[in-house]
């Protein structure tokens, strides 16, 4: 854990792995507000297939000056999720938040299919994990758009009692006739591009 300088404010940034119960390792990044450490917070959850981060070692010092500016960090690790603003407003609020890279992307392990049942049980867990920790009030909301927004639906379809609050966004509402089921036959050459996208967008890195 590290102090991390996000925008204007102070945050604690941690980088760390949470084993599931299957011992698949969630890669998560965790921000914390700067606050009295004995007092609890809500919890802002975002589960991505997309890359929590990113790491660019190789860049010269111009990039690395142009990055600063625009991402606050000079690298060669990046925050992917959610960006500088958003971040700021929500730790500066009072807010933590956390996220994770899905099962099979970004620096997580196990494999992982395009809208697996798997990932809404995964995304429970991880919930429950969040909930437990001395830092929680044990209140959980979650946020994000796409495929982000499924995985919203997809967790809350369960109920799980942490997960007070979720905010989907521009995301299709019915599998049936608009993603990879329509009309109830496997879309296989979609669901196979779309499985091959996150292959190229989430190359094995360290965490």
């Amino acid at each position: 854990i590290r102090l991390s300088l996000v925008g204007s404010e102070m945050c604690i940034r941690d980088r760390q792995y949470i084993s599931l119960s299957d011992d698949t390792q969630i890669a998560a990044n965790i921000f914390l507000p700067t606050i009295s450490k004995a007092e609890k917070v809500p919890t802002i959850f975002i589960f991505t297939p997309y890359n929590r981060s990113i790491v660019l070692p190789d860049l010269a010092w111009w990039e690395k000056a142009g990055a600063k500016a625009f991402t606050g960090s000079w690298g060669p690790v990046f925050n992917g999720l959610p960006n500088r603003k958003t971040l700021n407003t929500l730790t500066s609020n009072g807010y933590a938040v956390v996220v994770a890279d899905m099962r099979g992307t970004g620096a997580s392990s196990g494999f992982t299919s395009a809208m697996s049942p798997q990932l809404r049980e995964d995304g429970i867990e991880l919930i429950n994990w969040i909930a437990e920790q001395k830092w929680s009030d044990g209140k959980v909301g979650m946020e994000g758009p796409s495929y982000l927004g499924w995985i919203q639906l997809a967790i809350a379809s369960e109920k799980p009692d942490a997960l007070k609050c979720i905010s989907p966004s521009i995301m299709g509402s019915d599998i049936y006739t608009e993603a990879q089921k329509q009309g109830g036959i496997l879309m296989t050459k979609w669901v196979k591009n779309f499985n091959l996208s996150l292959i190229h967008i989430s190359e094995p890195t360290r965490l």
